[in-house]
């Protein structure tokens, strides 16, 4: 007889299932379009059972976002740690950039919710401390190609604003080619050229 699920296991796999019907509904109607009810619908849940897991639809929708962003860079970054030579990470970079620039629904979403949110303080913290998780991560990614190839780049400003850099123009771009204002080629182009410009200054840095 199977082991019945204890009562925080059931709610790990409640909230599991709330975000993955939550996902499914956001990218399909949208932030604003999007309302707690079609959540719970999508999810076979009362709506109850959504604010048991998760304050309010913004809060939902960003744990569902840094989620996804979060998970998109750990893949860079396996992929960067296991590719030889920096022909092949600069590859690897590229070719995940494409796949994340193709992604206008999570593109669009995530505009959305960001506008939505800057008016709420609590909703604008939790988005800094994502953002500052993401420029961690993109730091740990850049510092690691760097020493593989016999880079030894000290953590200091220079660092941080390619860092700042890198992340303020990707993100410029996936909102301009979600808009239909960059192509694909384009936005991959002006992304690499810009990881490199950067890489560059590092590696020449006393």
């Amino acid at each position: 007889m199977p082991r019945a699920l204890t009562r925080e296991e059931l709610q790990a796999q409640t909230r599991e299932l709330v975000l993955t019907a939550a996902e499914t509904v956001f990218l399909q109607r949208g932030f604003h379009a999007t309302t707690v009810a079609q959540i719970a619908a999508e999810a076979g849940r009362t709506q109850g059972s959504i604010y048991s897991n998760f304050e309010s639809k913004d809060a939902l929708c960003q744990q569902l976002l840094r989620i996804h962003y979060e998970g998109w860079l750990a893949q860079v970054a396996l992929a960067v740690m296991t590719s030889e030579g920096t022909s092949a990470k600069l590859g690897v970079v590229e070719a995940k950039w494409r796949v994340l620039s193709g992604e206008t629904d999570w593109i669009g979403l995530t505009t959305e919710y960001l506008l939505a949110a800057r008016h709420s303080p609590e909703q604008s913290e939790l988005i800094r401390q994502t953002v500052s998780g993401l420029q961690d991560g993109v730091k740990a990614v850049l510092l690691g190609q760097l020493q593989s190839e016999g880079v030894d780049v000290d953590e200091g400003v220079l660092l941080d604003d390619a860092v700042a850099a890198i992340i303020a123009t990707g993100m410029g771009l996936v909102v301009n080619h979600t808009m239909g204002l960059v192509g694909l080629d384009q936005s991959t182009s002006v992304f690499m050229q810009t990881l490199e410009t950067w890489r560059d200054r590092l590696s020449s840095s006393p």
